[in-house]
């Protein structure tokens, strides 16, 4: 079986598919340049760490002029964690990481809208030379500032590093990216989106262009045709008319054979004509419920009707009764010859339902259905599975049908047979009475 895959469907998988991939390149350039500006921040503050550092060991002491408007702390410390040199922010007292996973600790802080970089020194072995334990025994020092003033404490190794730095530009990009991370997908989307509905969009008036071009050659094909067929029908119908009358009466019903091909000529070709013209009509008020318990007396058996609502509800549709008469017809006619070839004796059931807001008239057969081969040709002119049919029939009907606002669809039944459903917009009681 052959799958037909239509131009929209390609056309919206290849949108999505684009969506998909820029919006993930997007998201992964803005995540990888959030990542290295972090690295480049930490990379930053550790190099003002490590300058720090070097001009204390170099001149013994750290002046608060050194320190600038950027770093709200510093902070030296030796192996117990207690504090050589305090500056700022930095604790009194840290502890002093022993797993080398834990050497270097860099964190953001948006609240205070500062990074925070800790870090060793030097090497550290498996085991601290430290006499006891590394937090009991630990001696608490004198504050390292006061009154704005540095001190230094003790002038053991230095082992450990601590430094708060400003951050607020970095910070405020930080934000940038992550806000970019969410909007640049949406507007992708955005983008994307307009535009597919722009092409899609044009894709249906490139085929309604296509439909209509086909209607006007056709037209003038089916004028041409109606002209110069109708004229030799004329003819043959009054040659078919004396010859009744001068043949002998055994001879009479081949005539008629010839009169009731005639007939079915001139009403293709009126049929075309009506394909063709106005095919709103003369809309008027129908009362869905009485038109459709009429019609059904004109097919005799087999057909049961059913509805939804009330009893007593009246339902009303705006249609030309003519051309409602006709799709009607043309719907029951279709269902009960379906059924007929396929040797089936049920009903044809008729539905109607109807909300606030819309009418919907089923016609369900148990007939041979619908093959996924000929469903996107049901409706095309001059198209019919059938020996005798003209392919006119269904084209006209979805025609009036569209026309009056609403829509024709022919859908398969799950336990065979075909559904053909026509939805219309309900009457309210105003529109009624003003006809």
């Amino acid at each position: 079986m052959k799958i037909r895959i239509s131009e929209e469907i390609l056309f919206l998988s290849f949108i999505t598919l684009i969506f998909v991939v820029l919006s993930i390149l997007s998201v992964t350039l803005l995540r990888g340049k959030k990542e290295r500006d972090e690295l480049l921040i930490e990379y930053q503050a550790s190099k003002i760490a490590t300058g720090l550092l070097e001009t204390f060991k170099e001149e013994g002491y750290l002046s608060e002029e050194t320190f600038g408007d950027d770093i709200k702390g510093f902070g030296i410390y030796n192996f117990d964690g207690t504090a050589i040199l305090r500056y700022g922010t930095a604790p009194s007292v840290v502890d002093v990481p022993l797993d080398s996973e834990e050497a270097s600790q860099f964190s953001i802080n948006h609240t205070k809208k500062t990074v925070v970089l800790k870090r060793l020194t030097g090497f550290v072995p498996g085991r601290m030379p430290m006499h006891g334990s590394r937090i009991m025994g630990r001696q608490m020092m004198r504050p390292g500032i006061m009154g704005g003033q540095v001190f230094r404490g003790s002038r053991n190794e230095p082992q450990f590093l601590f430094l708060e730095l400003k951050t607020e530009e970095f910070l405020k990009n930080q934000r940038y990216f992550q806000l970019g991370s969410i909007l640049v997908p949406v507007l992708i989307g955005l983008t994307i989106g307009s535009l597919g509905y722009l092409l899609r969009k044009n894709i249906r008036y490139r085929k309604k262009i296509e439909t209509q071009e086909r209607l006007v050659q056709l037209g003038e094909i089916a004028r041409t045709l109606s002209h110069e067929i109708k004229n030799p029908l004329s003819a043959i119908r009054i040659q078919a008319g004396i010859l009744k009358k001068t043949l002998p009466p055994d001879k009479i019903e081949d005539i008629k054979i010839i009169e009731d091909e005639v007939e079915h000529l001139r009403s293709l070709t009126d049929r075309i004509g009506d394909f063709l013209k106005n095919p709103a009509g003369n809309p008027e008020v129908i009362n869905v419920r009485e038109f459709l318990n009429m019609l059904i007396q004109r097919f005799g058996e087999n057909i049961r009707f059913s509805t939804s609502s009330m009893e007593d509800e009246d339902i009303y549709i705006k249609f030309d009764p003519e051309r409602l008469r006709s799709v009607m017809e043309n719907i029951i006619k279709n269902a009960k010859e379906s059924m007929e070839d396929n040797g089936t004796e049920a009903e044809v059931e008729i539905a109607l339902s109807a909300s606030r807001s819309k009418v919907e008239i089923s016609v369900l057969d148990r007939g041979y259905g619908i093959s996924p081969e000929i469903a996107n040709k049901i409706f095309d002119p001059f198209f019919t599975t059938k020996t005798d049919g003209s392919g006119i029939g269904l084209a006209i009907s979805r025609r009036f049908v569209e026309s009056a606002g609403g829509s024709l669809t022919l859908s398969p039944r799950k336990d065979g047979g075909t559904e053909a459903k026509i939805v219309l917009a309900r009457v309210s009681n105003e529109d009624t009475y003003s006809g």
